[in-house]
C-alpha cells in the first residue's frame, strides 16, 4: 500500500497561531504517514502522533519547546539519533526507524543552515555559506550507510534542486554528492507551485515514486510560512 510523506517548514509559528493551524489542516488533509516540520514546536500534533526531535539549539533566541527539526509518525520510533555527528552544526539532525504500512523504514530529518546562518545574527562570527558547507561536508558520511535499507531523507535543505541562479555552484555540487544514490522526489517545479522549493523529500532505491506535489504557502492573500509544503506518495518496490 502506498505511503504519503509530508514536509513543511512552519517558520517557527507557535502551535496556537492561525498560520500553524492552517498549515496543520493542510498537512493532515493529505493523510500522511510521516510528517517532517523544520522550525517546529514540540506540541504541534496531538498524542495520536509519535514525535522525535533534534536537540535543542542552545544560545539561540528561541523557546525550550522549539526545535530546528521534528518528525512525526503514526507508529513509535526506535533507533533514535538526535545528534548525527559532532562535525555538523548542532541541533539540526534527527533520525529514527518507524513502521509504515507494514514496512520498517528509516527516516532522517535535516535542517541544513541557510547561507547567512550565524553571520550577522545568532552567535555571529561566521562567513556566508560557512555553516551550510560544514553541514554538507559530513552529511554524505551520515546518510550513505542507510542506503542498504528503506530510508527517507527530508527536511529543509536550503537549496533548490537543481540549482538556480540564486544558488552557489559549490554548495549545489556538495549537496548532490551527499545525496548520491538517493532520489530527490521534489526536484524542479512541483505541481501546485509557481517556483522550485528548498524543502525536499528524497529516498533510497527501495521506493518507487507514485506522485509528488506542492502546497502553496499563500492563504487568503497572506503567507502561512516562508516555505511551501512538499508531499510525496511512494511505495515499496516488489
Amino acid at each position: 500500500m502506498p505511503m504519503i510523506i509530508a514536509c513543511w517548514n512552519s517558520e517557527r509559528h507557535e502551535p496556537q497561531a492561525w498560520q500553524w493551524q492552517e498549515l496543520k489542516r493542510r498537512l493532515l488533509e493529505a493523510n500522511p504517514n510521516v510528517i517532517c516540520c523544520p522550525e517546529c514546536w514540540l506540541d504541534y500534533f496531538d498524542s495520536s502522533w509519535h514525535p522525535i526531535f533534534s536537540e535543542h539549539l542552545s544560545g539561540q533566541r528561541n523557546s525550550q519547546n522549539e526545535r530546528k527539526i521534528g518528525l512525526w509518525s503514526r507508529n513509535p520510533w526506535t533507533n533514535v539519533d538526535t545528534v548525527g555527528s559532532s562535525e555538523i552544526p548542532p541541533g539540526r539532525f534527527v533520525r529514527g526507524t518507524t513502521e509504515v504500512e507494514g514496512t520498517e523504514i528509516e527516516v532522517i530529518g535535516l535542517c541544513i543552515p541557510y547561507a547567512m546562518s550565524n553571520v550577522r545574527v545568532g552567535r555571529g562570527g561566521r562567513t556566508k555559506w560557512e555553516e551550510h558547507r560544514l553541514y554538507l561536508q559530513s552529511l554524505g558520511e551520515l546518510i550513505r550507510p542507510s542506503l542498504s535499507r528503506p530510508t527517507i531523507v527530508l527536511g529543509d535543505f536550503n537549496q533548490r534542486i537543481p540549482r538556480t541562479k540564486w544558488g552557489a555552484k559549490q554548495m549545489a555540487a556538495m549537496l548532490e554528492a551527499a545525496l548520491a544514490e538517493y532520489r530527490v522526489w521534489t526536484e524542479a517545479l512541483l505541481p501546485g507551485l509557481e517556483e522550485p522549493v528548498v524543502c525536499h523529500i528524497a529516498g533510497s532505491s527501495h521506493f518507487a515514486l507514485e506522485r509528488s506535489w506542492g502546497e502553496t504557502r499563500e492563504h487568503l492573500g497572506k503567507p502561512l510560512s516562508d516555505h511551501d509544503g512538499v508531499f510525496a506518495e511512494i511505495g515499496i518496490k516488489p
